[in-house]
């Protein structure tokens, strides 16, 4: 086992904890990562969270609203976000609250909207009706530049040393266009960027990866709801993105659906037309007072054109809270072809109980296997199992927590990986934040030791952070050390403007580097 795996658990063992609030379902998140203005957060789908999501961000420990996230992309287990509005502070390693923001699905007053401006000045019917037929854009403009300089040493020889640089300028948008003509509303989410790479035979390269273009119409006689175009079921959470149609027909309760199309090129999110797929599902929420249950069940069909395997599978997910307790369960049942025998491939159990005010135990067990069955000879694992079990604990503004994780890849030993976190995000002493991470792994003669202290500070909508990390891999015959040193800062340059400069300098046995990421982007 590699030291980017170790790193790997150590991110997968801090997990999502249920924390319902009166009024509205929340859940608590780890921010497992920050890169520029993308956050990336400690759950994905399997907690409801899905693409162009808007959601309400709270301190862990309190009911102070921080602001507003957007959903970027999501995948089983975890979310990259961005700041929907004035950024706030966020910290690697915090704990946030997060629930569905109520202005999305009520029609309730937008966050940046003043009190006292257009909105609230009494017009006529008929003004008020071209108001509502007008559409109405919002999301986020960014363009950035990511250079990388890389010097790696095989096995630690300078004299045998390769040197490269990587330069990639990018334009992101993300944008929502709603009340357009015959009640429609366009989601598009697309990345167009350039790669230059030093070096012999590699040449630059152009990539625009469209992770969304759809067309959706909510009908207001009947609930009835159609995607067409690119687009991610938020109906269900296991059959990915489509290029296709969907139909949904159902309210608040129990509803139903179908969709068809095809599955896009998973590498780079190129329109392929060799994977047609079908898809039905049913879709259930229920709320009574302090207990909200959520339940999708959907039945999946692939058949390559190629002379590929078909694919069939079935899904079902569930979630229940009940005031502070919470309990979610994922499972998936794949047809193996070449027997026609249904095996599980993935299940995933999460809970979390209450244990006073300010702890909860934590608890989870997951299951992953191949969804095609391997020769018995094949070296690549095809299947993972992990139990992990551990705490979070709440105080004043910071929160601290631990966990141990049990893993095991086939039938090999099983190795432990030990997690704990701390984290103040603002203090007396100049207000400033301090947090930090650490984690050890072992299986055998194997072990990693993965450390991660930082201090950070914030004024207004100024941020800025500095960390440090020191990764160490120990096998048999040696020890390689690696150390990097991180710095982020953010600041608005308008009221909606903002500016994103990130460095990084990592040092070791094998591998030195030097990283600047640089961006500005819109919100709108």
């Amino acid at each position: 086992m590699t030291r980017s795996n170790a790193l790997f658990l150590l991110l997968l063992s801090y997990g999502v904890i249920g924390q319902p609030a009166a009024g509205q379902e929340r859940l608590s998140v780890v921010v497992e990562y920050i890169a520029g203005t993308n956050i990336y957060l400690g759950a994905g789908t399997d907690a409801g969270i899905t693409v162009n999501d808007t959601l309400l961000v709270y301190g862990a420990s309190n009911d102070e609203k921080l602001g507003l996230f957007l959903v970027m992309s999501s995948t089983q287990e975890r979310s990259m976000v961005t700041f929907a509005g004035d950024p706030f502070p966020v910290t690697r390693g915090s704990v946030l609250q997060i629930a569905p923001r109520s202005e999305a699905t009520t029609g309730s007053r937008p966050a940046d909207t003043p009190r006292g401006g257009p909105t609230d000045l009494p017009v006529s019917r008929a003004a008020n009706r071209a108001v509502k037929r007008s559409p109405r854009a919002s999301g986020r403009l960014s363009i950035d530049v990511n250079v990388l300089d890389s010097t790696t040493k095989p096995g630690g020889d300078q004299a045998v040393a390769i040197d490269r640089r990587f330069t990639t300028p990018a334009v992101r948008l993300r944008m929502r266009i709603a009340q357009l003509p015959g009640g429609l509303t366009l989601n598009t989410n697309f990345r167009a960027a350039s790669r230059f790479a030093s070096g012999a035979g590699i040449e630059p390269t152009q990539s625009l990866r469209i992770y969304q273009a759809s067309l959706e119409k909510s009908f207001q006689s009947v609930p009835v709801q159609m995607h067409a175009g690119r687009f991610y079921n938020p109906f269900e959470t296991f059959s990915g993105y489509w290029d296709g149609l969907l139909l949904h027909v159902g309210g608040e309760g129990l509803g139903v659906g179908v969709a068809a199309g095809f599955q896009p090129y998973l590498t780079n999110e190129d329109f392929r037309t060799d994977v047609p797929k079908y898809s039905a599902f049913v879709n259930y929420r229920k709320s009574s007072g302090a207990v909200r249950y959520y339940a999708d069940l959907s039945g999946h069909k692939l058949q390559p054109s190629e002379a590929r395997l078909d694919r069939t599978y079935i899904g079902l997910s569930q979630r229940l809270y009940w005031n502070r307790f919470s309990i979610s369960q994922r499972l998936q049942v794949d047809r193996y072809p070449l027997n026609d025998r249904w095996t599980v491939t993935q299940l995933d159990v999460r809970s979390s109980i209450p244990m006073g005010r300010n702890l909860s135990l934590l608890g989870r067990y997951s299951l992953r296997k191949s969804s095609v069955a391997a020769p018995a000879d094949d070296p690549i694992p095809t299947s993972r199992e992990r139990a992990t079990v551990g705490f979070a604990y709440y105080f004043f503004s910071g929160n601290i927590g631990a966990d141990v994780t049990a893993n095991r890849w086939d039938s090999s030993d099983i190795s432990l990986t030990y997690a704990s976190h701390l984290n103040f995000p603002r203090t007396p002493l100049l207000g400033l934040g301090f947090r930090a991470a650490a984690s050890h792994w072992k299986r055998g003669n194997l072990a990693t030791l993965y450390l991660s202290p930082g201090i950070r500070h914030s004024s207004g909508r100024l941020q800025s952070e500095l960390s440090y990390q020191r990764y160490s891999t120990e096998g048999s015959s040696q020890t390689v050390v690696s150390e990097a040193l991180e710095l982020f800062l953010t600041f608005p340059i308008a009221r909606k403007l903002f500016y994103t400069l990130q460095g990084r300098g990592q040092w070791g046995d094998v591998l030195n580097s030097n990283s600047l990421y640089t961006g500005i982007w819109l919100s709108f």
